[in-house]
């Protein structure tokens, strides 16, 4: 044993306190960075996962399929609003994640080129699905119209072709009672036919309002043109049934009361050559009275 100066312990407790010192300070420098690259991962992993959601709904929303009637025009554009709030949610957690990236670049993170280039990709695809979304949207829309304004006409055409059953046909009834009956069922008939007029033209707005591409495509102007055509068919003939209604009533009245008066002449000469000349003055005045 040979004894030791205390300086020497006191330089190498320092020395370890030291040591101590800068390890503790390397295992914080550590730990930040690592702390930094979790981040880092964190955010590339939320946002290749919001990038891979974009790539999902743009396969949908790339669809050519409209639909082949309103109905399915209809459930379709349901699905599509169905989409568009779920990416109305999607925007808040894509624009959290956004604020976290961009808090690391302004912060003077390691990755900050890499960073900011991921948010302006994702940003700028987020921002084509909202343009595709909305020429989605028109497109469904403009489906739902051309399929409703043929729904539409297929009742238009569906009424018309029972109007014409109802005011071409040719009774005009075989008595004055049952002429008079229908005389009534026609005035409801004519101020319905006349009433629908507001329909036809609720259906030309309808059509004016299509996008002519699909208009030309669908023959709108040729479908109004027919229906224009039927309708005013249908008028014609209104008006052609009341004139014949009205002859036949004036006819049957005229018989009626030409049968009254035929009534009322025998009945006359039937009192006339049943009278007998009386043989008293006074009968005589009262017969001749």
């Amino acid at each position: 044993y040979k004894p030791c100066d205390p300086q020497v312990i006191r330089d190498r407790v320092a020395h370890m306190e030291f040591c101590y010192q800068e390890l503790t300070q390397l295992a914080a420098e550590r730990r930040a960075r690592l702390e930094e690259s979790r981040r880092l991962w964190k955010f590339f992993w939320e946002m290749a996962e919001e990038e891979g959601w974009i790539r999902e709904k743009e396969q949908i929303l790339s669809s050519d399929d409209c639909g082949k009637d309103l109905t399915g025009a209809v459930r379709l554009l349901s699905q599509h609003r169905a989409l568009e709030d779920e990416m109305s949610g999607r925007a808040g957690h894509l624009q959290h994640t956004v604020r976290e990236g961009q808090a690391m670049a302004d912060a003077g993170h390691f990755g900050e080129a890499k960073i900011r280039e991921r948010i302006a990709d994702v940003q700028a695809q987020w921002a084509a699905l909202e343009q595709l979304a909305a020429v989605r949207k028109k497109r469904l829309e403009e489906a739902c119209s051309l399929h409703q304004f043929q729904a539409d006409a297929d009742d238009v055409d569906a009424w018309t072709l029972d109007a014409l059953r109802i005011v071409s046909t040719a009774d005009v009834g075989h008595d004055e009672f049952s002429t008079q009956a229908l005389v009534k069922k026609h005035k409801d008939a004519s101020a319905e036919v006349a009433s629908y007029r507001s329909v036809i033209d609720a259906l030309h707005e309808q059509a004016q309002s299509l996008p002519p591409e699909q208009a030309q495509a669908a023959n709108v102007n040729e479908r109004l043109a027919g229906i224009e055509e039927r309708y005013k068919e249908v008028s014609e003939l209104t008006r052609l049934r009341k004139q014949a209604l009205q002859d036949a009533l004036a006819l049957y009245k005229m018989s009626s009361e030409a049968d009254a008066c035929e009534l009322w002449i025998d009945e006359r000469e039937q009192w006339l050559n049943s009278m007998e000349i009386p043989e008293k003055l006074e009968d005589l005045e009262v017969i001749q009275h």
